[in-house]
């Protein structure tokens, strides 16, 4: 009896030790199959068709490479006049446009990434509905937007840009230029303040400016009446910004997000604390709209999110999909990051452009006091059809 017994768990024993090892060699053999055979895989395809890019290390990509050129060109100051900025803000990008061609591929870890600096593909791949983010970047982005417009894949971002567009219609967009003309003359008149309390000459950070009235707009246009609730949720996706960028090096790093690390855990209490402030918001437009029966949720952009998603849903991978609190506020977050740093840094490189090319600030103000006066009657959407030069300045400074 006590031989069966034995041979019973020596039996075990061995099924359970060849289990073990099956299951290790499946899992080495996965990591080798993503680690190096679908990269080499994904490089011989790409080549073939012509599109190559610098050597990679294994697992970590182009990367250190990527930080270190950046940390060097970092330390020089660009030369005053030398407006091709491109080289300087993005240096490695910029080498490899130059080494590759505009369209090249570089490595993101493991992942294999496309560069496009060509305008026709670019607008190619942004009319179509099915795009992938590299995981990486997926990861940096997840954390500051959730599972908005941007982070969205496939199908499901074909909803999020379906719910989403009717915002941003022309007629829609018109109807927000008083609360945008509102905030700018409000930082106008600071100005005028300023100056006159500095004897007609004073120093100003523009930037600092410029970051405040972009925030402020997109806070009257997002939240409407929930203005000053808003600017605060900005206020801390800002704060959470700046913790995550402090991270970004260490997101490579498998499972380093849910590491209990003190940074970690300041990104975590930020999400949350923003998760709830737009909870509140958006629950208390509900609770408006419900009590007094009103069938509009109001013209800013949560009103038409809420408007168009009271009743959407769409089939999504054979199942319904609700277009519910969590995307809304997901997509809220977007709105800000979507629009507050390329507006403000728009604004500042413009202005900075102008003041150093004065001939073309005077034609612009000049057209400026023509089609909207000096002040004297309110400014309007119509006008900004007529502000051709203008218009010309912001493209060329883009």
């Amino acid at each position: 009896m006590a031989y069966f017994r034995d041979q019973m768990w020596s039996i075990l024993f061995a099924s359970l030790l060849t289990v073990l090892l099956m299951w290790v060699v499946y899992i080495i053999m996965g990591m080798v199959d993503k680690l190096v055979i679908t990269p080499l895989r994904i490089k011989r395809i790409m080549n073939r068709q012509g599109v190559t890019g610098p050597s990679a290390y294994w697992v970590l990509g182009n990367i250190l490479e990527m930080v270190k050129i950046g940390r060097a060109e970092a330390k020089k100051d660009m030369k005053t006049g030398d407006y091709d900025i491109m080289p300087h803000v993005q240096p490695y990008e910029a080498q490899n446009c130059q080494a590759y061609g505009k369209m090249h591929m570089w490595w993101s870890g493991w992942q294999a990434t496309i560069r496009i600096a060509n305008l026709d593909l670019i607008k190619q791949v942004l009319a179509k509905d099915v795009f992938t983010m590299p995981q990486i970047q997926f990861q940096f982005a997840s954390v500051l937007m959730g599972k908005g417009l941007i982070t969205t894949e496939g199908e499901e971002w074909a909803l999020h840009r379906q719910i989403v567009n009717p915002a941003f219609h022309q007629e829609k967009l018109k109807a927000m230029v008083p609360i945008m003309e509102k905030c700018a003359s409000s930082m106008a008149n600071e100005w005028e303040e300023k100056v006159k309390d500095g004897g007609g000459c004073v120093e100003l950070e523009v930037s600092h400016y410029m970051a405040n009235v972009t925030a402020d707009i997109i806070a009257h246009t997002a939240f409407g009446s929930s203005y000053e609730k808003g600017r605060k949720v900005f206020e801390h996706q800002l704060s959470l910004f700046k913790l995550t960028l402090q991270g970004l090096q260490y997101f490579i790093i498998p499972g380093y997000r849910i590491l209990p690390t003190p940074l970690n855990i300041k990104i975590l209490m930020t999400q949350i604390h923003i998760s709830r402030s737009l909870k509140e918001i958006i629950q208390t437009r509900k609770y408006m709209v419900n009590m007094t029966k009103n069938a509009s949720y109001g013209n800013d952009l949560l009103g038409l999110m809420l408007t168009a998603t009271s009743q959407k849903t769409q089939d999504v991978k054979g199942g319904k999909v609700h277009f519910g609190m969590q995307q809304l506020m997901d997509n809220c977050k977007t709105f800000f990051f979507a629009g507050y740093e390329t507006t403000a840094t728009l604004l500042t490189w413009t202005m900075m452009l102008l003041a150093s090319h004065t001939t073309w600030q005077e034609c612009a103000r000049a057209e400026v006091i023509d089609v909207c006066g000096d002040g004297d009657h309110p400014f309007n959407a119509n006008m900004l059809d007529k502000l051709k030069m203008v218009l010309r300045i912001f493209c060329q400074s883009i």
